[in-house]
C-alpha cells in the first residue's frame, strides 16, 4: 500500500511538470531528432511559454541546415540565440534553408496562438519564403538577428520572399536601442521588412538594407513597406531608436489606407556613420489614400537616385502628411514632391486639391546675414484667414530646380493670412554666413508644402522687405484727396523705396488728379511703420465714370522688394449724368462649348433721363469666328428706361480638343449716357471635348490557381472624343509566365464615342505544386488618342490552392484497460492531400513502462490524393496486479510532404484490470505533506 501511494505521488508530480512551461536545449545541428531545433519547437508548442536555448559543442558559428520547413509556432516561446556559450554580441547560431526547394518555405512561421513570442540572436537565411513570417498573432519581439546575410554579416544569403513579413500582427517590437538588439536585415529577395496589418508595431534601431557595419549596400525591394497598417513607428526621437534604411526601392513606403504612422529619426539613404551614401531609388513614398495623418520628422533623407520625387514623394491624393525638421541633401529629384511631377506652382488663394492639398510654399525675397544671424524676408499666399507654420532650412547648395533642398533645420514661424490669403513675413534665426535658405509651409492639419525657392545668403545691413499694402486703392472724385500705403516688414537699418505713377484713363497734372510722378519713401533705423503717399484729386463735375492710374515700386541699393510692387488706383466718379452710365454687368463670362449661346447683360445705372444707346462688337482672341458667331449692333433705351439689355452670341460646338479659348465684346459710342466700367467683357469658351483617361479600375487583383482565368478591367473615363487605344503586357514576378500563367501582350481599342470598360483575360495555370501565393504584373503603356491615368500597373496575386495538409492524432488522449490487450491509435491527414506524405510515430514510457505495454515505432504513409486515417496498434500487458492507472505517450515526428499539426503528442492511459482503492484528488500542498509522511513511514519501517 505504501509503495502504491508513493508511485501515485510520483505520477501526479510528473503530470504537473508536463503541463507547465519548460526549457528545451538544442544540442545538435541535425535537422530532426533528439536535441534538435525541430524537436524543441515540437515540445515548446505543447508547453506554452517555454524557452528554447542553445548549447551546441564547439566555438561556432554553428549552422542548422534544414531539409524541410520547421513546424509552425503555435504557442508563446522564446528562441534565444544569445544563450549559446561564447555569445558576445555576434550571433553564433545560423538557421538556413538553402537546401529547401519547396516554394514559400519560411524560416520561422508564427501563427495564431503564438502571441508574445521572442526570437533573438540568430542568423536566418536561405529560405524560399520569409526569414520570419507572422500570421494573426501579436506582441512579438524580434531583435539581435541577422536576416538574409551569412554568419560574416556581409555576404548576402537571401530569403527569397523577404526578411520579416508581418500579416494581421499587432503591437510587435522589431529591434531595440542597444547594438546587440539591432536586427540587420539585408539581401532578401522582395523586401526587407513588410507589413500587411501590423498596427501599433515599433521598428527601431535596425540596419535595414545594409550589412552588419551599416556601411555596405545589401538592399533589394523595399526596405520598409507599411501596407494597411496604422500607428506604426519606424525609428524614434530617443537615443538608438533610429534605423539605417538604405539601398532599397523605395526606402520607406506607406500604402493602402494606412493612418497615423510615424517615420522619425532615421538615416535614410546614408550609412550608419550619417555620411556614407547608400542610395535608395526613392527615399520615402506615401500613397496612403484614404489614410492620413502620417508623419516624416527629424530624419536624414539623402542621396536618392530617381527623378522626379525622390526625397519624400506623395501620390494618390494623400493628405495631412507632416514633413518637418528633416535633413534633405543630394537627392536627384525634389526633396519634397507633392504629386511626383516636379515643382508644383503656387496658385492664388490655394484652392486646388491633391496630395497634401497641393499646399502653396513660401516665396523668399532675401536672406541677409549679420552678426551670426540670418534675417529671412518673404511672402506667403494660401487659404485666406488661416493659420500656418513656416519652417526655414539652410543648405550649402541650391537644388538644380531652384527649389530646395533643406539640409539644416533653422527654426519656424507661425503666421496668419489676411482676407486675400497674403502675409508678408520676416524671421531672424541663427544661421550660416554663406549658402542658401529655403522654407516650407504647413496648415493646421499638417499638410506640408514642397520647398520654396532658394534665397542666397548675403552679408550686409538688414533692411527688411517693402511693398504696397494692396493691389488696389480708390477714392471718390469729390473727396479732394487720395493716398496709397507702403509697408516695411523686418529690418534694422535705414531703408528707402521709389515709386512711379503712370496715367491710365485718369490724367495727372491737375486734370483728374495731381501727384508727383516719381517720389521716394524712407524709413529710419528700426522703423517699420507703414508709410502713406497723399495727392490731390480733381473734382471736375464732369460725368466721366471711374478712371484709373497705376503705381509701381522700385528699390535702390540693397532694399528688398516684396511681391506687391504694383497697384491700380481708381478715381470713382460721383458726378452722375442725367442719362446715367452704361456698362457690362460683369467684365467676364464663361460658357461651355455645348451650351450653344452666351448672354451678356449691359446695365444703365445712375439716371434714365432721355433716350440712350451704346454700340457693341465682338473682338476675336484665342477664340475666332470658327468658335462663335461674330456680332455687332446697338442697344437702345427710351427715356425713363433703366432696364438691363442683353447681347446673345451663338457658340459653335465642334469636336476639336482645343482647351479653353476666349474672345471680347466691347461697348463704344455711348449716346445720351456715359460709357461706364466695365466697357469690355471677356468670354471664355470651355472646351467640353475630351478623349478621356484610360487606366486599370484597380491596381491589385487576386485569383485562386484553380479559377483558370483572371479578368482585369481597363476604364476610359472623362471623355470619349475620337478613337483611343492602349497597349498592355504581362511581366513575371514571383509567378512565372509560361509556368504559372500564360504570357500576354496586346492592345485594347475604343472607337469614337465609346467609353465602355475593356477587359484583359489572362489564363492561370493549375498545377499540383505547393508553392504559396505568387504574383505577376500587367502594365498599360503607349496610350493613343487618350491620356494614360495613374493606375497603369495591376499586380495579380495567384493564391495556391494545392496543399499537402497536416498530420495530427484524432485525440490528445486515449484510454484502455489491461484486459483489452491492445489500443489502436489513429492519425488523420486533414486540410489537403496533394502529393505523397509520411510521418513517423513512436511510444514513450511514462508511469507506464515497457512492463506495461510493448513499445513500438514506425512510419505511416499516404499516397497522392489519399487523406484516409491511418492507425497503428500498441499491445497492452495484463499483469494481473491491482494498481493505479498508468500512462505513456505516443509522438508524431519527421513529417515528410505535409506539415505537423496539433495534437502531435497523445497520452494513453491504462486502467488496471483489478480493483484499485480509490485515491482522492491531491492538491500540491497535500502532495508535499504526503511525501514527508511517506519518508517518515519508510524510516520507521527500516528501524523495525
Amino acid at each position: 500500500m505504501k509503495l502504491r501511494v508513493l508511485a501515485l505521488l510520483c505520477a501526479i508530480s510528473l503530470s504537473a511538470v508536463s503541463l507547465s512551461a519548460a526549457t528545451f536545449t538544442v544540442t545538435s545541428v541535425a535537422d530532426a531528432g533528439a536535441g534538435t531545433l525541430r524537436q524543441a519547437i515540437i515540445g515548446a508548442n505543447a508547453a506554452p511559454g517555454s524557452v528554447i536555448n542553445f548549447n551546441i559543442a564547439g566555438a561556432g558559428p554553428h549552422t542548422i541546415a534544414l531539409a524541410s520547413e520547421l513546424p509552425d509556432i503555435v504557442a508563446p516561446v522564446t528562441i534565444d540565440g544569445w544563450s549559446q556559450p561564447g555569445f558576445a554580441g555576434t550571433p553564433l547560431i545560423e538557421i538556413t534553408g538553402t537546401a529547401i526547394v519547396a516554394a514559400g518555405t519560411d524560416g520561422f512561421h508564427l501563427v495564431n496562438g503564438s502571441d508574445g513570442s521572442i526570437i533573438r540572436g540568430l542568423v536566418i537565411n536561405g529560405f524560399t519564403g520569409d526569414g520570419i513570417h507572422t500570421d494573426n498573432s501579436d506582441n512579438h519581439q524580434f531583435y539581435g538577428n541577422w536576416i538574409g546575410l551569412d554568419t560574416d554579416g556581409t555576404t548576402a544569403v537571401p530569403n527569397a520572399s523577404g526578411g520579416i513579413f508581418m500579416f494581421a500582427s499587432l503591437n510587435n517590437i522589431v529591434g531595440g536601442t542597444g547594438p546587440n538588439q539591432r536586427n540587420v536585415v539585408g539581401g532578401n529577395g522582395n523586401g526587407q521588412i513588410t507589413s500587411n496589418g501590423m498596427d501599433g508595431t515599433d521598428i527601431i534601431g535596425n540596419y535595414i538594407g545594409t550589412d552588419v557595419t551599416g556601411l555596405l549596400d545589401r538592399g533589394t525591394g523595399s526596405c520598409v513597406q507599411i501596407f494597411f497598417s496604422d500607428n506604426v513607428t519606424v525609428g524614434g526621437a530617443g537615443a538608438g531608436e533610429g534605423n539605417v534604411i538604405a539601398g532599397c526601392n523605395p526606402g520607406v513606403s506607406i500604402l493602402g489606407g494606412s493612418t497615423g504612422n510615424d517615420i522619425r529619426g532615421n538615416l535614410i539613404g546614408v550609412g550608419a556613420d550619417g555620411t556614407t551614401a547608400i542610395p535608395n531609388s526613392t527615399n520615402v513614398s506615401i500613397g496612403a489614400n484614404p489614410g492620413s495623418a502620417n508623419s516624416v520628422v527629424g530624419n536624414v533623407i539623402a542621396n536618392s537616385i530617381n527623378v522626379p520625387g525622390t526625397g519624400v514623394s506623395l501620390f494618390s491624393d494623400t493628405t495631412n502628411v507632416l514633413i518637418s525638421q528633416n535633413s534633405f541633401f543630394n537627392n536627384a529629384g525634389l526633396a519634397i514632391d507633392l504629386n511626383s511631377d516636379g515643382v508644383t506652382a503656387n496658385d492664388a488663394g490655394d484652392p486646388d486639391a491633391g496630395e497634401n492639398n497641393l499646399q502653396n510654399f513660401p516665396v523668399l525675397h532675401s536672406a541677409t546675414e549679420s552678426g551670426g544671424n540670418v534675417t529671412i524676408d518673404g511672402n506667403f499666399n494660401s487659404t485666406p484667414n488661416s493659420n500656418f507654420t513656416l519652417e526655414f532650412y539652410a543648405s550649402t547648395v541650391c537644388d538644380p530646380s531652384g527649389f530646395g533642398e533643406g539640409q539644416t533645420y533653422l527654426g519656424s514661424l507661425a503666421v496668419s493670412t489676411n482676407a486675400l490669403g497674403n502675409i508678408a513675413f520676416s524671421r531672424t534665426l541663427p544661421g550660416p554666413t554663406t549658402g542658401f535658405i529655403t522654407a516650407t509651409a504647413r496648415d493646421t492639419a499638417n499638410n506640408t508644402s514642397e520647398f520654396s525657392n532658394c534665397a542666397a545668403i548675403v552679408s550686409g545691413p538688414i533692411v527688411g522687405t517693402v511693398q504696397l499694402t494692396s493691389p488696389t486703392f480708390s477714392s471718390s472724385e469729390s473727396s479732394a484727396f487720395g493716398s496709397f500705403s507702403i509697408s516695411r516688414t523686418g529690418g534694422t537699418e535705414p531703408a528707402s523705396v521709389q515709386y512711379t505713377i503712370t496715367d491710365g484713363t485718369a490724367t495727372n497734372g491737375g486734370v483728374d488728379y495731381n501727384a508727383l510722378v516719381n517720389g521716394t519713401v524712407t524709413w529710419a533705423a528700426n522703423d517699420t511703420a507703414t508709410k502713406f503717399v497723399s495727392f490731390n484729386v480733381i473734382n471736375d463735375a464732369l460725368p466721366e465714370g471711374t478712371e484709373t492710374f497705376t503705381i509701381a515700386l522700385s528699390a535702390p541699393g540693397n532694399t528688398n522688394l516684396g511681391s506687391q510692387t504694383t497697384a491700380t488706383y481708381s478715381l470713382i466718379d460721383d458726378d452722375v449724368p442725367p442719362g446715367g452710365t452704361v456698362g457690362f454687368a460683369s467684365a467676364v463670362a464663361s460658357v461651355n462649348e455645348a451650351a450653344g449661346t452666351v448672354t451678356l447683360t449691359v446695365n444703365r445705372t445712375g439716371g434714365s433721363t432721355g433716350a440712350a444707346s451704346v454700340d457693341y462688337t465682338t473682338v476675336p482672341g484665342s477664340a475666332t469666328a470658327a468658335d462663335y458667331t461674330p456680332q455687332n449692333g446697338t442697344l437702345n433705351w427710351i427715356a425713363g428706361d433703366a432696364a438691363p439689355k442683353q447681347i446673345v452670341i451663338a457658340i459653335t460646338d465642334d469636336l476639336l480638343i482645343e482647351g479653353a479659348e476666349n474672345f471680347t465684346v466691347a461697348l463704344s459710342n455711348a449716346t445720351g449716357a456715359t460709357l461706364g466700367f466695365p466697357a469690355t467683357a471677356t468670354v471664355t469658351i470651355n472646351d467640353d471635348d475630351s478623349t478621356g483617361v484610360v487606366q486599370f479600375s484597380t491596381t491589385v487583383a487576386s485569383v485562386n490557381e484553380g479559377a483558370g482565368t483572371v479578368t482585369l478591367t481597363v476604364t476610359r473615363t472623362g471623355g470619349s472624343t475620337g478613337a483611343a487605344s492602349v497597349d498592355f503586357g504581362t511581366t513575371s514576378g514571383s509567378a512565372t509566365g509560361g509556368t504559372d500563367y500564360v504570357t500576354q501582350n496586346g492592345t485594347l481599342n475604343w472607337v469614337a464615342g465609346d467609353a465602355t470598360p475593356k477587359q484583359i483575360v489572362i489564363t492561370i495555370t493549375q498545377d499540383a505544386l505547393i508553392e504559396g501565393a505568387e504574383n505577376f504584373t500587367v502594365t498599360l503603356s503607349n496610350a493613343i488618342g487618350a491620356t494614360l491615368g495613374p493606375n497603369t500597373t495591376n499586380t495579380v496575386t495567384i493564391n495556391d490552392d494545392d496543399t499537402a495538409g497536416t498530420f495530427a492524432f484524432t485525440s490528445p488522449t486515449y484510454s484502455t484497460t489491461e484486459a483489452a490487450g491492445s489500443v489502436t491509435i489513429t492519425v488523420n491527414r486533414t486540410g489537403g492531400s496533394s502529393g505523397p506524405a509520411s510521418v513517423d510515430y513512436t511510444t514513450n514510457p511514462g508511469s507506464a513502462t515497457a512492463a506495461d505495454f510493448t513499445p513500438v515505432s514506425g512510419t505511416l504513409n499516404w499516397a497522392d490524393g489519399d487523406n484516409a486515417p491511418k492507425s497503428f496498434v500498441v499491445s497492452i500487458t495484463n499483469d494481473g496486479i491491482g494498481e493505479a492507472a498508468e500512462s505513456f505517450t505516443v509522438t508524431l515526428s519527421n513529417p515528410n510532404g505535409a506539415a505537423l499539426g496539433s495534437p502531435s503528442t497523445a497520452t494513453v492511459t491504462i486502467d488496471a484490470s483489478a480493483t484499485v482503492e480509490a485515491v482522492p484528488a491531491i492538491s500540491p500542498a497535500m502532495m508535499l505533506l504526503l511525501a514527508v509522511m511517506l519518508a517518515g513511514v519508510a524510516v520507521v519501517a527500516l528501524r523495525k
